[in-house]
Parts: C-alpha cells; sequence; structure tokens
C-alpha cells in the first residue's frame, strides 16, 4: 500500500503558535498550559533530535537549562530521554526540524490522542523458495494490513507548538 490510510500526527495544527521563528521557554509554558487538564497525566512532549538540539539551548529566567536529562534506566528504556516542565520527552524523527511555520513539537496524551489499527489476520508472512531455487537461496516477504487516525472528541488530546511564520502574516 502507499500508506494514505494513515493519518500523520504532523497533521495536527491545533495549540500554539510562537510570536518569533525559534521556540523559547515561554512557548513550552504555553503549550503545556493549554492542554485539557484530563489529558495531563499521561502527556509527553515530543519532537526531533534537530529540534532537541534547540532545546539544549533554552534556558529558564534562572539561567538553568529547561530540559533535564533523564539518567535512570526505567525511563531511558520506556524511551524518554529527559523531561521539560516535569512531562517526559520523546524522540519522534517524523516530526521536522524548527523553521519558520513548522510544526517541531507536539504534547499531549498520545494515547487518547491516535488510534492505531490492525486488520485481521495480522502480519502474513510468504516463504520463497522457488523464486532463487536456482542461486539455492529462499527468501521472506511480510505483509500487514493497519490504519490509524488522529482521535479528538471536543478537546483535542494532542496540541502543536507551530512556529511563526512572517511570510502567512
Amino acid at each position: 500500500g502507499n500508506g494514505s490510510n494513515i493519518q500523520g500526527l504532523t497533521s495536527i495544527k491545533a495549540g500554539v503558535t510562537s510570536i518569533s521563528s525559534v521556540i523559547s521557554y515561554a512557548d513550552f509554558v504555553k503549550l503545556v498550559t493549554s492542554l485539557d487538564p484530563a489529558y495531563a497525566a499521561n502527556a509527553r512532549l515530543a519532537f526531533s533530535t534537530a529540534t532537541m538540539g534547540e532545546v539544549l539551548e533554552i534556558l529558564d529566567a534562572n539561567g538553568r537549562p529547561i530540559f533535564v536529562p533523564y539518567t535512570d534506566a526505567a525511563s531511558v528504556k520506556a524511551g524518554f530521554s529527559g523531561g521539560i516542565l516535569g512531562y517526559p520527552v520523546a524522540m519522534n524523527q517524523y516530526l521536522p526540524a524548527v523553521t519558520a511555520g513548522s510544526v517541531s513539537v507536539q504534547f499531549g496524551d498520545f494515547e487518547q490522542g491516535y488510534s492505531l489499527r490492525e486488520v485481521k489476520p495480522g502480519i502474513r508472512v510468504k516463504f520463497l523458495d522457488q523464486l532463487y531455487a536456482a542461486t539455492n537461496e529462499v527468501a521472506y516477504v511480510a505483509f500487514a494490513r493497519v490504519g490509524g487516525n488522529v482521535l479528538s472528541a471536543g478537546t483535542p488530546p494532542i496540541l502543536s507548538l507551530t512556529t511563526y511564520n512572517p511570510a502567512s502574516s
């Protein structure tokens, strides 16, 4: 398939727009405080490693970095690299780097905000022994049908931080 039956998380536009083409501490505060409290318990931030490079340079009013790296094995094993404003950060390489008008940071309860559906019978594996018989090789091909959709029943469980684009003003 061509993947058109899976709606990407980058399609989520609800949230906060930065006042400049770079992200700041104030942008993270606005994003975190804009989420409906019903989704805050399982909320996390997500952005790419390209965005992480910029986040590592952001300081609070006291000159401390807003990103606090996790050092405990359980958090790292769960896929979190650290935290911002008390919320864990997960890397999502599908989110773009910070550029004017981009959605480079997302925040929310991704379990409540996205549904991934697997169509039965699940993953099917085919064994291809005759195709490569002349060279005494075998091949395996796997097939799976899946679909995904962003969920929102009123207030969105996932918000995006969009950087300011002066061209759209």
